[in-house]
């Protein structure tokens, strides 16, 4: 059940959904182009027929591919992948195309959530110091002591930075889809004593966020 959700400025923020939808960036209608309600309807009805045709050539096309298309790694939404992977073997398109863009999508989508997170940015920022596959345990109020000891840093005096250990829980929990996406695992669980929260790089840890100079 797709649902479209239109705006202007960036306005999904929650790392779930962002995860789950595929964003399209149109470009502005040039006022020489703009039509009328009515002109544009009666235009849309004339080339109605061709447009439903072509779609279901489309369909047709990813049925035919569809048992032939193995995903190496399955993305969430597996099964709109592996389908939106079958249609553009069946459209012409070479392997692995609509792939690459359905992933970079959502690679472009979780980085705008990170971007606004003064948190995540700030995360992000000192995990680019650790080594690959680095994994550290500790509980909330261990990690949000070992952040605040970075005063000079902005982030830690902006008002969106969080104040107690729950508040930093929460904000990686909301984010923890959205970092896993960038090769960051965040784990949570408890021992007698308190919550504790995992963080793990993978070896694919974004480069973009590698080989930063403390």
């Amino acid at each position: 059940r797709p649902i479209i959700l239109n705006g202007i400025d960036e306005f999904v923020h929650k790392g779930d959904l962002a995860d789950r939808a595929v964003f399209l960036h149109l470009p502005p209608i040039a006022p020489e182009v703009r039509r009328e309600e009515a002109e544009f309807w009666r235009s849309f009805r004339e080339l109605q027929p061709k447009i439903l045709g072509g779609m279901l050539d489309a369909v047709v096309g990813a049925l035919r591919e569809y048992p032939s298309v193995q995903l190496a790694k399955l993305p969430r939404m597996a099964d709109f992948a592996r389908f939106g992977e079958a249609l553009g073997r069946g459209m012409g398109w070479r392997p692995e195309a609509f792939l690459g863009a359905y992933l970079e999508n959502r690679m472009d989508a979780t980085a705008s959530t990170l971007d606004d997170s003064v948190f995540g940015t700030f995360l992000l920022e000192r995990l680019s110091y650790w080594n690959a596959e680095d994994s550290q345990t500790k509980s909330p109020a261990e990690w949000l002591a070992g952040f605040n000891k970075y005063k000079e840093h902005k982030a830690t005096t902006s008002a969106r930075w969080p104040k107690t250990p729950a508040m930093l829980g929460n904000e990686l929990r909301r984010l923890a889809p959205t970092l896993r996406e960038h090769g960051v695992i965040v784990t949570f669980g408890k021992n007698r004593k308190s919550r504790l929260i995992t963080i793990t790089l993978l070896p694919g840890f974004d480069d973009d966020y590698s080989g930063a100079t403390p």
